[in-house]
């Protein structure tokens, strides 16, 4: 099953199962509570309570953010599992988030920014409040396939100090 709010919900009928897709936001999801064994959220929490598809956030975003996670963990089974991915904040680089989609070189970013949080800020979302048992942060060596940027030449030029950025970062 899935929930997307964004531009992506046309790809579904390509799925095996479009039927379990879902249109949805995520601080509202269509699904009764305690569903899923497992959860996964992917580049989802930094990107409610901004402004359109900015990094900037309105001045309520911790409140909507905080709704996400509710919902998240009201669909998780008890004993379930959480496995989200999103940029850290406290790497100084933002390879996602730029000003104009066309531009190539990473974001430098403030740590003291609210649109990215940092693994501190998730673990106090899933373990402090949401009453999480464990929380463990997995290398990112080898998770970004960088698929996009390696059919033309300056995407695979500009993967090289980012693959080896990744590799000797401690993202904790």
């Amino acid at each position: 099953y899935g929930a997307d709010a964004g531009g992506r919900p046309q790809l579904w009928r390509r799925r095996s199962f479009p039927e379990r897709f879902y249109f949805a936001n995520a601080k509202h999801l269509p699904f009764r509570s305690e569903t899923f064994d497992f959860v996964f959220l992917c580049c989802v929490i930094p990107h409610i309570g901004v402004v359109g598809d900015t990094y900037e956030t309105t001045p309520d975003h911790a409140a909507q953010r905080q709704a996400a996670w509710d919902e998240a963990l009201r669909v998780l089974k008890r004993g379930g599992h959480i496995l989200l991915s999103a940029p850290n904040k406290r790497c100084p680089l933002d390879l996602f988030h730029r000003k104009f989609h066309w531009v190539h070189l990473p974001r430098v970013h403030s740590p003291w920014e609210t649109f990215l949080l940092s693994v501190d800020e998730y673990r106090e979302q899933l373990v402090v409040r949401g009453g999480c048992r464990d929380f463990e942060v997995l290398p990112l060596e080898g998770y970004w396939g960088f698929f996009i940027s390696s059919g033309y030449w300056l995407g695979r030029l500009l993967q090289a100090p980012i693959r080896l950025l990744f590799k000797l970062m401690s993202w904790e």
